[in-house]
């Protein structure tokens, strides 16, 4: 029945891998997980369900009055954090009452707790180069900058490419360099339908001469919802946004520009 205000309050949660449970007023009611012996309706189904839930789309004869968002693993980190800090407490009053002499190291240990729980896992980020292996994909931290070096010369038609995936090893978008005299430039899966030296774009500026060392450093950062900056050695090179109007070469372009970039 509705709640004492006239309403009905629908809970829509994520269920394991690419499940839903839907719970109204506190009661759960389905529990969904998709299955080829389920979804019969659509062969495509995984291709769908699979992709982040990161966007919803309200039409106006949906039903809807008012809507929010609660997170539990926020919730889960909040409770996290409360309880260490209960449990630095604890320790350090009962340091206390052992011996006046201990209360500088029960400081140290709350002090210590509390650094602990400000700290976040940076998935290994850091400013240290390291080797791009010759095959592989490669997790990006936590929504990092992608930086790469690289000493190729222009002229010498060669490429700087990097292709992006989501979670599940989805496309999810790419950016090509040919050093070819001059550079040009093409963002795949969204310009051209192929991928050929005739498809590609002159770059709307010069590209930067190498640095002292004889290396061009790229850094490639997201950019609005789905596009990307480039910049090489601390100069904007592109900066890209996919739309219907630049992204004629594909169709499907939305499909793999707006999933999430998890790997390179």
């Amino acid at each position: 029945a509705k709640d004492d205000d006239g309403f009905r309050i629908f809970k829509v949660e994520t269920h394991g891998a690419m499940g839903l449970k839907i719970s109204c007023n506190d009661e759960l009611l389905i529990t969904f997980e998709p299955s080829d012996a389920m979804c019969t309706g659509f062969s495509f189904w995984r291709m769908i369900w699979v992709s982040n839930k990161e966007r919803i789309d309200f039409q106006s004869d949906y039903g809807v009055t008012k809507y929010k968002f609660s997170s539990t693993e926020s919730k889960d980190l909040v409770d996290a954090a409360d309880d260490a800090a209960d449990d630095a407490v604890d320790d350090a009053v009962d340091a206390v009452d052992d011996a006046v002499d201990v209360v500088d190291d029960a400081v140290d240990v709350v002090n210590d707790a509390i650094d602990d729980m400000g700290d976040v896992d940076d998935n290994s980020i850091t400013d240290q180069w390291k080797e791009k292996p010759f095959m592989g994909d490669i997790e990006i931290p936590n929504q990092a900058d992608v930086y790469m070096k690289t000493d190729l010369t222009i002229g010498s038609r060669k490429v700087l490419r990097i292709n992006y995936e989501n979670s599940a090893g989805e496309k999810a978008g790419a950016f090509k360099l040919l050093f070819s005299d001059p550079p040009k430039y093409n963002f795949l899966s969204c310009m051209t339908k192929y991928d050929s030296d005739e498809a590609n774009l002159d770059l709307p500026v010069d590209l930067p001469a190498k640095d002292d060392d004889g290396f061009r450093i790229f850094k490639v950062e997201t950019h609005g919802f789905m596009g990307l900056n480039i910049t090489c050695n601390d100069e904007l090179l592109i900066t890209f946004e996919p739309s219907n109007a630049v992204c004629t070469g594909k169709s499907y372009w939305r499909e793999m520009w707006e999933r999430k970039k998890d790997w390179i």
